[in-house]
């Protein structure tokens, strides 16, 4: 579980270039972000997330959400990669995009069951730039 960039995470090192780094001729700012469950899809989610392209060039930015689950009475990595999608905007232009958030993203595997199984409760659902620059952030309750 602990192999690549999550080694960094366990050991509590910082990467030089973290996990979904990337590099641009322009800077985003991340505004905000709301969860929403999606319609039809049982308890599968979708979050929507706000950003500007505050730099003076058009550009693309990968918009990361990781999820944690900091009380889990599972063995897990303090934070994974739980969904992404890429944003387009000209210099000084607002966007927004939707990433969705299937339940499956928030299942660990269950050896007992043989089976994919989510820990009821709540998790940590952080949207960024990479894994180490989380701007913004919100809960989600998780039934079992």
């Amino acid at each position: 579980m602990f192999v690549g960039h999550r080694a960094f995470d366990r050991d509590q090192r910082d990467p030089l270039f973290p996990f979904g780094h990337g590099l641009g001729y322009t800077t985003w700012e991340l505004l905000d972000m709301e969860v929403r469950p999606v319609i039809g899809a049982g308890q599968d989610r979708a979050v929507r997330v706000w950003l500007r392209n505050s730099g003076p060039r058009a550009g693309r930015e990968v918009v990361q959400l990781y999820a944690s689950r900091p009380d889990s009475a599972v063995d897990r990595p303090p934070r994974w990669l739980a969904g992404f999608a890429v944003a387009e905007a000209a210099g000084g232009e607002e966007t927004t995009v939707e990433v969705a958030l299937p339940r499956r993203s928030l299942a660990h595997w269950d050896p007992h069951t043989h089976a994919f199984a989510v820990e009821p409760g709540r998790f940590l659902i952080a949207a960024g730039h990479s894994s180490r620059d989380l701007r913004r952030s919100t809960e989600v309750s998780v039934g079992g």
